[in-house]
């Protein structure tokens, strides 16, 4: 029989011992128990940067929306992704850019489609 104390030194390893390159994590709702390895490459070129890309910001999986800013102090835009806790979307300067960010190898944004007008219609 396990009690309280036991889970929560069974869980207290959870997140060290990894390398920046390398994350556990659990992605989705709380109620998944799956977990998925997190392949992250660090960006060291902002031309490098695409808006189909995943990209790992502070713990935030996000998009890469485009860059404003002037050539001598560029900022980089980035949306998070649906279902993660921040909402709001973010800049980066360059010098930020180069320390906080991380592509996640093998996810892809793609932008859900609407299928048809019954979700507009039912609004009436």
């Amino acid at each position: 029989m396990n009690t309280n104390n036991d889970v929560l030194k069974d869980n207290s390893n959870i997140g060290r011992n990894s390398s920046p390159a390398k994350l556990d994590s659990c992605i989705g709702s709380p109620l998944s128990a799956f977990k998925m390895e997190l392949n992250l490459i660090k960006v060291y070129d902002p031309t490098l940067l695409s808006s189909s890309k995943v990209y790992q910001i502070n713990g935030t999986l996000s998009r890469y929306l485009g860059d404003e800013g002037t050539i001598q102090h560029p900022q980089y835009l980035f949306a998070p992704l649906p279902n993660q806790r921040k909402k709001a979307s973010f800049r980066l300067n360059r010098n930020k850019l180069m320390t906080r960010c991380y592509e996640v190898e093998g996810m892809v944004y793609q932008k859900p489609a609407v299928q048809d007008n019954s979700q507009q219609l039912q609004l009436f």
